[in-house]
């Protein structure tokens, strides 16, 4: 009787777990995919099920059940998820130890007489919690991840056709940099540094000026953390830089202000690179969308803008 809605909870994963093992190995990148920034992945949901069970439920469920009224510590995910890189965790060979471990919990259950159900321990999440109560909860643990991992192995929007057209840019000059969405709208520097994980100078932000006279088109992509005067970009080209309204950078590169891209664009587009950028061994560069960017080379921007890198400040 103990057991048999943590049994009932352990069938229903069981009976999810053949699709979701056949699409992790259909599709491997995507056990390693987050549904957003800081959200974990399907390996790492699967490490966590299993560490639960082996170092937290049962043993917890074996001192309700022999000791009287144990108090338990909280547990936060957090530490433990910082505690080693469970990304690279096997999904499937986790899920196998899982269903080892809660077949020996549901064992343990069914061997307890009858009386054992109303023993009593002290959680601190919980409060006062009897055995039979705290042996329901593994079942809506591994329900409330089962969840998680749907999220994570469900197939993510299609790119929108900005982002189309960068990938295509990018395949055309023979370079495979991945496009990675973010999950989250980044329109400034900061969102993006802090979405990527990275230095807010690792940024590639993309400025469009309006050329007077000639209104020409000038993208200037300067470090996120350097603020571009106007004045030394018209001393490089020869006229006065004005900030581009909307209409005029989606007219002129084919995205939005936001997402303007280093290639892809509309039409050919002249183009300064501050020369801080050249300092970092990586960066990160918009892909159409605020959505969506790409890790490149300093070298690499060069060579794909055939921009002119001067000082900006």
């Amino acid at each position: 009787m103990i057991g048999d809605r943590a049994e009932r909870g352990f069938s229903t994963l069981s009976a999810h777990a053949v699709p979701v093992i056949a699409i992790s190995t259909a599709t491997r990148p995507s056990v390693r995919r987050r549904p957003a920034p800081g959200e974990w992945c399907a390996n790492e949901v699967m490490a966590h099920l299993l560490d639960v069970e082996t170092g937290l439920f049962l043993p917890r469920l074996a001192r309700i059940a022999t000791e009287d009224r144990p108090a338990f510590e909280p547990f936060s995910p957090e530490p433990w998820a910082r505690a080693r890189d469970r990304s690279l965790e096997p999904f499937a060979a986790s899920l196998d130890a899982f269903r080892r471990a809660r077949g020996a919990t549901i064992a343990f259950l069914e061997r307890l007489p009858a009386a054992a159900a109303e023993r009593v321990g002290l959680s601190a999440h919980f409060g006062p919690v009897t055995l039979g109560t705290f042996a329901t909860h593994g079942a809506d643990h591994d329900l409330e991840h089962l969840a998680q991992i749907r999220a994570c192995l469900a197939p993510p929007a299609p790119p929108p056709p900005a982002t189309l057209r960068v990938r295509a840019a990018l395949d055309a000059l023979g370079l495979g940099h991945e496009i990675v969405d973010l999950g989250v709208t980044a329109r400034t520097a900061s969102d993006a540094a802090r979405a990527v994980g990275c230095e807010v100078g690792q940024i590639v932000k993309s400025l469009v000026f309006r050329l007077e006279p000639s209104g020409r088109a000038l993208l200037v992509l300067t470090s996120g953390a350097n603020r571009v005067d106007e004045t030394t970009i018209a001393a490089h080209c020869g006229e006065t830089p004005a900030k581009a309204d909307a209409d005029f950078v989606r007219a002129e590169t084919g995205f939005a202000i936001g997402g303007v891209a280093p290639v892809g664009h509309a039409r050919a587009v002249a183009t300064l690179i501050d020369e801080d950028l050249l300092r970092w061994p990586a960066l990160w560069a918009a892909a159409g969308h605020p959505n969506a960017v790409f890790r490149l080379t300093p070298a690499e921007l060069v060579r794909m803008t055939a921009g002119r890198v001067v000082a900006v400040k």
